[in-house]
Parts: C-alpha cells; sequence; structure tokens
C-alpha cells in the first residue's frame, strides 16, 4: 500500500475518533440542561432559562374585564409611617370602605332622585328621619349583607357588573311606580284580595327569573362542593330573619326586606351571582330611601312600642293631645277625638294607662277582611 493511502487512511480514522468525542460530549450537555430543566419547570412546558414560557392566554374577552375590574384596588398600601413602618391596609378593609361608600351614597343619592322625580315615596321622611330612627337598623343590615355575601372575601363592589345593576333596580323600583298597577304592597292580603291580574303575570315573570338564578346558585355550590355550607346558612338566617316575624298575621313582607334577605345567598365570586347581588343591594337601598326601613310587622310594632313605653303622647295631622298617667285611675277607658275626626281609644295594661289608636286587627286574607293596619 502506498505511503499517501497509509497517511490518508489515518488521518480520517482520528478524525472520526474526534467526532464521536465531540458528539458524546454535546450529548451529556443536553441531558444536564434537560435536567435542570425539568426541575425548574416540572410541568414539562416548552421554554428554556433565557425564555420562559408565554403567560396563559386570558379566559375573558376585553369587554368582559371592563365589567369585572375594579375602579380601584382591593390592595394598596397607607405612605404614612406608623411606628416606623408602612402600614398595609387589608384587603377585607378596603372592600368593606368601598361597600360602606356605596351603600351611603346610593342611600342618599336615591333619595334626593326619587323626590326630584316625582316617584312614589315617604313624604314625611327625609334624611334627619333616617339618621335618628333607621341609621342603626340599617348599619346592622349592612354588616350582616357583607359578611354573610362574602363582601369581604370575593372582589370589591365598585365594578360595573356590579354596580349598573345596582343603580338600574334602586331606579326601576321607583320608575316602577309610575302605573297604578305596581302601587300595591306584597302581604298575604293584597295577594289574595287586592292585586289587579296584570300585577299576578308581573310576579310570575319575576318569579321564573329568581327561580332561574336560584338553580345557577345551586349547580354552582354542588360543583365547588360548599352545598352543604350554603344550605346551613339559608336555613339559619331564615330561621333567625324571617320565621319569627313571618309567623304574623301582621307580617309585611317589605322589597327592601327580601332583597336583603336573597342577596345574603348571592354570594359566588362570578360575574353573574355578582351581578344578582349588585341588582338586589339596589333593590334595598330603593326601599331605604324611597320609605325607610318600614317595620315588617306594621302597625303591631308601633302598637307594641307604644305600649312597652307607656306612651302618653299622641300626634297625628297636627293635632296632638297631651296626658300624664298619674293622672288618671286605674281602668280608666280614654277616647280622644282629633281635628279630622278619628277617634284613638286606650285601655290599661298592668295598671298602666295608654292611649292607641283604636282597636288594632290584623287583615284577614281567607275572608278578604281589611285590618286596622
Amino acid at each position: 500500500m502506498p505511503i499517501n493511502e497509509m497517511l490518508r487512511e489515518n488521518m480520517e480514522r482520528e478524525q472520526g475518533l474526534q467526532m464521536q468525542i465531540v458528539t458524546a460530549n454535546e450529548a451529556s450537555q443536553i441531558s444536564t440542561l434537560s435536567g435542570s430543566f425539568d426541575e425548574e419547570n416540572p410541568t414539562g412546558q416548552n421554554g428554556s432559562e433565557s425564555e420562559p414560557s408565554a403567560p396563559p392566554m386570558p379566559t375573558e374577552s376585553r369587554f368582559g374585564r371592563i365589567f369585572t375590574t375594579n375602579l380601584l384596588p382591593d390592595s394598596f398600601t397607607i405612605p404614612i409611617p406608623i411606628f416606623y413602618t408602612v402600614e398595609p391596609l387589608p384587603e377585607w378593609g378596603v372592600r368593606a370602605f368601598k361597600f360602606a361608600v356605596v351603600t351611603t351614597g346610593g342611600i342618599l343619592g336615591f333619595h334626593r332622585l326619587i323626590r326630584k322625580l316625582g316617584y312614589e315615596h315617604d313624604p314625611i321622611y327625609d334624611i334627619e328621619h333616617l339618621m335618628l330612627y333607621d341609621l342603626h337598623a340599617i348599619a346592622l343590615d349592612a354588616f350582616t349583607f357583607f359578611a354573610v355575601g362574602r363582601g369581604w372575601k370575593n372582589k370589591g363592589c365598585d365594578t360595573l357588573g356590579y354596580l349598573i345593576p345596582l343603580a338600574l333596580s334602586a331606579w326601576f323600583f321607583s320608575a316602577m311606580t309610575e302605573w297604578s298597577v305596581f302601587r300595591y304592597n306584597v302581604s298575604m292580603y293584597q295577594i289574595m284580595c287586592v292585586w289587579p291580574t296584570e300585577l299576578y303575570f308581573f310576579a310570575g315573570a319575576a318569579a321564573l327569573g329568581l327561580l332561574v338564578n336560584v338553580i345557577a346558585h345551586v349547580v354552582k355550590a354542588i360543583k365547588e362542593g360548599v352545598f352543604i355550607g350554603r344550605a346551613l346558612e339559608i336555613v339559619l338566617t331564615f330561621a333567625v330573619f324571617c320565621a319569627p316575624v313571618g309567623s304574623s298575621p301582621f307580617f309585611h313582607f317589605h322589597h327592601w326586606f327580601f332583597a336583603w334577605f336573597v342577596g345574603l345567598h348571592a354570594n359566588f365570586d362570578t360575574w353573574w351571582s355578582r351581578a344578582s347581588q349588585g341588582l338586589l343591594w339596589g333593590v334595598y337601598i330603593n326601599g331605604i330611601a324611597g320609605y325607610g326601613r318600614d317595620s315588617l310587622l306594621g302597625c303591631l310594632s308601633a302598637y307594641y312600642n307604644s305600649l312597652q313605653g307607656q306612651c302618653g303622647h299622641l300626634e297625628q295631622e297636627g293635632s296632638e293631645f297631651c296626658i300624664n298617667p298619674d293622672e288618671l285611675p286605674v281602668g280608666q277607658n280614654i277616647s280622644i277625638g282629633f281635628d279630622h275626626g278619628m277617634n284613638t281609644t286606650g285601655t290599661d295594661v298592668d295598671g298602666h294607662p295608654f292611649l292607641g289608636f283604636g282597636e288594632l286587627v290584623a287583615a284577614d286574607w281567607e275572608t278578604c277582611t281589611p285590618g286596622s293596619h
């Protein structure tokens, strides 16, 4: 074999060995990099150390995010040092503040708007009466609604998906009284004896919408595995807030109470549940702004409070009568005539005389007999 061919074969053999060594080293480096990548990214998504994987695509459209994004963030830090630290506000505190602002602004704003537009309202119920008689109860209503309604946990109420239904319902429940068909109360006597036919159709449509919403919440609760807990909440709140007063023949199902109670349980952090809660809270605001937080027991509550307080002073349409119970003999009946001709009678309870507006009789829906309240 010629010397040149022998030298050429040796050179080719050496080059082949070098290529194998390089290939083995590259394979080892790739395996090492792959192992480190698997430790940092156990999900196995595509990417590298220098090029991280792309963020997931948003599940909501831009139009949908407009209605579910908070106008103000739920968490921020107060730029004031407290004890040499910057104190961050808890998210539940920020959400509570937002809810208080929306509720207060809604009641005050619609109190003025309802009267300015001439919608049906209580003409003597002004802000002074609200502060004096109803503020305490309204605050307790709002606290319970915020707690049971998961306002501390869910996204803050300052989203368009919450505020728009709230504003529309707060306006609509006053605007609808422009039609005489809606100028009726929700009580057994009114429903069975007074309601016009058209109102039954409206109530049926509203009940159907409510049923669909309830079914959606039940399905959601089952999927999230919280159905039993939410059902217990409904039972307990019904036992505390509805059952005692609902058993009385004087019970008046005010729309503020209906919206407040149902809204407690529309408490999932989804757009449709939050919109439902906003709509119902708007109905509550409408009831308070238009008529005040009227008692669920109507005249029975006023009668009991007057009796319990041994009230000796009555005023009706500008006429008033003052009486000192100590000046009357025990057991004396009292008959007082006012300028407008209405008589009031009184009797004694536990030896103390009092005044009342005649005999207090509950309406009877079975015989369609109107009561005295």
